[in-house]
């Protein structure tokens, strides 16, 4: 019996039990080669087609990093028809991977922080906080005020049930994790008083609401649209609108050269280094399912301080000349 690939994806989702993420980044990968080649029955799928997908996405300026990904799911799908005797062979199978080129790891300097964090107002101030502890974007929007542990020091990771005050979030690889919350987070020239900016945010939320670091309107207007069924999957991800582009605006504030939220999580990274924790203990405050994806981030940083300890070696060279 032939079946569209519509159709049959919507099954091997359902059959998967995978988290909201892998989810939203498979269904973006099917609607991709569906544009593309339209609504195909299953076994009409040929080893061109992946061909031309991988072609058309490159096409298209998609990064070489998402290409990828976009093939494993689809070569995941098929392998799971093939399983179910939905199909004989997997058309994905043997399509070669595009190479990624590793890009410089960007990442804050102590000066940077510093004035990031003077020109940042609360709200703010909190989440900059968050990111240097390591947690994700999404991660410290979707804190409510019970995942915050004070007294004994620690911030729990965990999912989001449905309720009449909450919406539905998962931790990315985890059920759920821990994450520091020390009183006061250290810098030189600034010590920062986290444990009071976080109380000081607490007490101005409106009452009833739960998450600590989300703008109030945009929890009324998230609420508002759960309860209509309009909840986008993006917006539990990220319930902040323009995330980004906030985060940006401050950044020309502190006259900083463009970096993402995430490249604080690479600054705590650093730090961790710097202070003497392995690869495994960092693995695990990082929250990362492979102890491989920590060594990048380790061996990225490792590469850039050698580069700069051979400039400076030869920079003191030529100052030395007689």
């Amino acid at each position: 019996m032939k079946q569209p690939v519509s159709q049959l994806f919507e099954v091997h989702l359902s059959c998967g039990g995978y988290a909201d993420s892998t989810i939203d980044s498979k269904q973006r990968a099917v609607r991709f080669f569906i544009k593309t080649f339209g609504d195909m029955q299953l076994d009409d799928v040929t080893y061109s087609h992946a061909e031309d997908f991988q072609r058309v996405l490159r096409q298209g300026g998609r990064g070489a990093k998402t290409i990828n990904l976009y093939v494993i799911h689809l070569n995941h799908f098929f392998e799971w028809a093939i399983k179910r005797q939905y199909l004989k062979a997997n058309p994905f199978f043997g399509l070669q991977q595009l190479k990624v080129e590793y890009k410089k790891q960007p990442m804050f300097s102590n000066d940077e922080l510093i004035r990031l964090f003077n020109v940042a107002r609360l709200r703010w101030k909190v989440l900059i906080c968050f990111g240097l502890l390591g947690l994700r974007e999404g991660e410290a929007l979707n804190l409510v005020r019970t995942d915050l542990h004070f007294e004994d020091e620690y911030i729990l990771v965990s999912p989001k049930k449905d309720s009449s005050q909450t919406w539905p979030w998962q931790i990315k690889n985890q059920k759920q994790a821990y994450a520091p919350l020390p009183k006061i987070i250290t810098l030189p020239d600034m010590v920062i008083p986290f444990h009071l900016l976080l109380n000081k945010l607490i007490e101005s939320l409106p009452p009833g609401q739960p998450y600590v670091c989300v703008v109030p309107d945009y929890y009324a207007k998230q609420i508002r649209q759960k309860k209509e069924g309009s909840l986008r999957f993006r917006k539990k991800l990220c319930p902040w609108g323009n995330f980004d582009r906030d985060f940006k605006s401050l950044l020309k504030k502190a006259w900083i050269a463009p970096k993402s939220f995430h490249d604080l999580r690479r600054t705590f990274v650093d730090k961790l280094r710097k202070a003497g924790y392995d690869l495994k203990e960092v693995q695990t405050l990082m929250r990362h399912s492979s102890i491989s994806t920590t060594a990048k981030y380790y061996i990225n940083i490792e590469e850039q301080e050698l580069v700069a300890r051979v400039n400076k070696m030869f920079e003191h060279y030529v100052t030395n000349v007689p």
